[in-house]
């Protein structure tokens, strides 16, 4: 494939295995594309009946590189963790429904047909391409903005599959959509519009920052609810020496993505708390919804104490 990126076995140079350390790795490679020629050279003397070992770490994180080498390890989880979350059409309805009836304005019903399931992968930021559009489709959530339904054509967006071919045909339908007899109609396994709506942060208030912290906060918990095994019991298990090695590498995964979670909520309650700190007196809980109450409580309750 000339000009392309693309992946190959090449049996001699895959016959070395993965070294975790750059102490243990022995060896480095190139390859001549013009003869198909794979050149391998030692990087330092290598003693006779010495494992001669590779570096596969090209992978970004313990995910991708369980997807392309079929394992992880705990170096790896320390190059870069991640969390896959979720957020299905039936929460992110709820949670928008909440939001605007707690402000005192009308059910957003008209959500019903647009707010399809959104995934989005996190790290431990709040940079990113990634963390920056799910910060947007939080403000989205609890704002009063009309939906607005955003597919992705292949090379362009458009507001449905119909708008992305217009007069081009076959050749503009691509991504969320497929060419079918004559039309250019949504894919049946885009279960997931790859376009999520958002609100910058230029379009943003104080009012619409908190409360897009607390369903931040309510999907993450939401998240974490999820797992059957509690963080600790993860680390336990990695510290079995006995454990099989497949189940380690999963462990592993698993663990890392309720670090990544945990690391979220964290920030969603400090900026939280922050919020209560400079604009508590100003705070009422219609405008604010998921949680208020309860911390409306303390507050009261403190109050109490004082007393």
């Amino acid at each position: 494939l000339k000009g392309e990126n693309t992946v190959a076995l090449w049996p001699l140079y895959d016959f070395s295995m993965h070294g975790d350390f750059e102490q243990l790795q022995s060896m480095t490679s190139g390859v001549d594309v013009g003869t198909s020629v794979v050149t391998i050279r030692s990087t330092r003397e290598v003693p006779a009946g010495e494992e001669i070992l590779n570096s596969y770490w090209n992978a970004l994180n313990s995910w991708d590189c369980l997807m392309h080498y079929g394992f992880t390890s705990e170096l790896m989880s320390l190059h870069g963790r991640i969390a896959h979350i979720r957020v299905s059409g039936e929460q992110a309805q709820a949670l928008a429904s909440s939001f605007t009836q707690k402000a005192g304005q009308a059910a957003r019903v008209d959500f019903q047909d647009i707010l399809t399931t959104a995934t989005f992968v996190l790290n431990e930021s709040t940079q990113g391409d990634e963390a920056l559009a799910f910060l947007a489709y939080l403000r989205y959530l609890v704002s009063d903005a009309r939906p607005r339904l955003r597919v992705h054509c292949g090379g362009h967006q458009a507001s449905d599959c119909n708008a992305c071919a217009g007069d081009h045909g076959a050749a503009w339908c691509n991504g969320d959509c497929m060419w079918k007899d004559g039309a250019c109609l949504r894919r049946a396994d885009a279960l997931e519009f790859s376009v999520r709506p958002g609100i910058l942060p230029s379009n943003t208030s104080r009012q619409l920052e908190i409360a897009a912290m607390r369903a931040g906060k309510q999907i993450v918990a939401d998240a974490l609810a999820g797992y059957p095994q509690r963080l600790e019991e993860d680390d336990a298990l990695l510290r079995d020496e006995s454990l099989n090695q497949q189940v380690r590498f999963m462990v592993i995964l698993r663990r890392d993505e309720k670090l990544v979670l945990h690391w979220w909520d964290r920030f969603f309650r400090l900026g939280l708390a922050r919020a209560m700190a400079m604009y508590g007196e100003g705070l009422q809980c219609n405008e604010y919804s998921v949680g208020c109450a309860r911390e409306e409580d303390t507050q009261t309750e403190k109050h109490a104490k004082k007393k």
